[in-house]
């Protein structure tokens, strides 16, 4: 197992306590309602209408700070992730159930493999993706909710509605619910870094991570004729067989394993059509 200066200890989220971004050429600003998209009724959840409420799309006065401190404790551990990586290349990815949880305490070595325990939601016969991972991923933190209060929260509360549009109103959403972990939006440069922000979660906060996909690129999604952007809670990693993560994924109510070779790109494609970041870690 790979070793790695350990930050978390000292460095806490909590004691710690960034700009509107448009989703597609549909949305526009005013100064009444901040951005406003236009429907877009295809895809399975994430090129929907958005909250317009004003405040959900303001900067995030916290973020700067917050991503410094998190990007410390990547920054230990990229070292350990690289090695483990190559060493474990070619090394069979292990079951969902063969992954630690929750992760062992944090000390001077970054498991290969880890999870948080989530209880997962069903968006059921709506575009709520984005609501059901965030309802999935305050289960992680003991925190009850329905999809539907969380519809609410990120202002879809009609399921004839489409999600939220942005991933900004459910930042906002999971921040007023737990203080463990602090959520903020990023883009992940490089697929060591995607894997290295979802590792620096689970094993650091014991928080899982939300990404928006583009299910064309996403290998169980193949069997829908409904395709397009959507979100999946990222709940465990692996270093083995060049890497991957298992997610639960709210439009077919189960877990999948989503290999990092898969992710990236299309987390990257998504993010690209969406003119935003799509990561929640």
């Amino acid at each position: 197992m790979a070793t790695a200066t350990v930050f978390a200890a000292t460095l806490t989220l909590p004691q710690l306590l960034t700009g509107p971004s448009a989703w597609a050429d549909s949305c526009f600003e005013t100064p009444d309602t901040g951005w406003v998209c236009i429907p877009d009724d295809t895809g399975p959840g994430l090129s929907p209408l958005p909250s317009t409420d004003p405040t959900d799309y303001e900067p995030d006065p916290n973020a700067p700070a917050v991503e410094s401190m998190k990007l410390q404790v990547v920054a230990g551990d990229q070292a350990a992730v690289a090695e483990d990586l190559a060493t474990l290349a070619t090394a069979p990815e292990p079951s969902e159930g063969a992954i630690a949880s929750p992760p062992p305490p944090d000390g001077n070595s970054v498991p290969a493999s880890a999870k948080i325990a989530v209880t997962g939601r069903d968006q059921g016969n709506t575009e709520w993706c984005v609501p059901a991972s965030v309802s999935t991923t305050l289960t992680a933190f003991g925190v009850s909710t329905t999809v539907q209060q969380m519809a609410n929260a990120l202002g879809q509360g009609d399921s004839t509605q489409h999600a939220a549009r942005t991933f900004t109103p459910a930042r906002k959403a999971l921040n007023a619910r737990e203080s463990r972990n602090y959520y903020i939006l990023t883009n992940p440069g490089s697929p060591q870094d995607l894997l290295s922000y979802v590792e620096a979660d689970i094993y650091h906060w014991h928080a899982p991570s939300v990404g928006g996909f583009d299910t064309h690129s996403l290998p169980w999604w193949s069997v829908s004729s409904s395709q397009g952007g959507h979100a999946l809670t990222m709940y465990a990693y692996y270093m083995a067989n060049k890497g991957g993560f298992y997610v639960w994924d709210s439009a077919f109510n189960h877990v999948e394993k989503l290999r990092l070779a898969d992710a990236y790109p299309s987390m990257q494609a998504q993010s690209s059509a969406a003119k935003v970041a799509l990561f929640l870690w």
